[in-house]
């Protein structure tokens, strides 16, 4: 187990959170989907794309400090800002031309198949959550979510996310999430899952 510090990210270390986002979801299956084989470019992609979505996000990301060093990242939107007006999604559009219109064509499908998912009722939207991937493993992931669970029993709010990997099913049900869908995306299984507040 490795001790961080999870304090909210300062707007001036968005370059170094989406560098954190971009190696930790590079080999994700999704982004081997979305991207193509080549590791590098996957992790380029995942950082413009990951990147661009936590700039525009209304609620600061969290950030898992090591010293003067962001190992993890824990996005989340407030109710209501799940997808972006119109206006701030074409704020992303020349970060994801940058890796062609193949790729973006099968990011906007991806996008796409996870809004139909996306509870009608009001929640807060978990996600893009990534830890360095030399320190996975090392319970980073679970201070970062513990607080934000905290958060979402204080508040009373229900949380909603998705993942296409399954050990990060298991994880995320450890901290009181359940799968209420699943459905392949660009061909690859994805997970919905939701957690209810816990009764005080």
């Amino acid at each position: 187990m490795i001790e961080v510090a999870v304090t909210e990210l300062g707007r001036h270390e968005l370059t170094f959170a989406a560098g954190v986002l971009g190696r930790g979801f590079r080999d994700n299956p999704i982004t081997v989907a979305v991207v193509g084989g080549d590791p590098l470019r996957r992790m380029r992609g995942a950082e413009r794309a990951l990147g661009s979505a936590i700039a525009l996000m209304e609620h600061p990301p969290l950030a898992a400090r090591r010293g003067d060093w962001i190992v993890g990242v824990c996005g989340m939107a407030p109710p209501g800002t799940c997808h972006p007006p119109l206006l701030q999604q074409l704020r992303m559009v020349p970060a994801m031309l940058r890796s062609g219109p193949v790729v973006m064509s099968r990011y906007l499908r991806m996008l796409s198949a996870w809004e139909k998912q996306d509870p009608t009722d009001r929640h807060w939207h978990l996600g893009p959550v990534a830890v360095e991937p030399g320190l996975q493993g090392m319970s980073i992931g679970s201070q970062m979510l513990e607080r934000f669970c905290a958060r979402m029993d204080s508040e009373g709010e229900m949380a909603h996310l998705e993942t296409d990997k399954p050990e990060n099913v298991r994880f995320y049900e450890r901290f009181g999430f359940a799968t209420i869908a699943e459905a392949d995306v660009l061909g690859i299984p994805n997970w919905f899952m939701r957690r209810e507040p816990a009764r005080r």
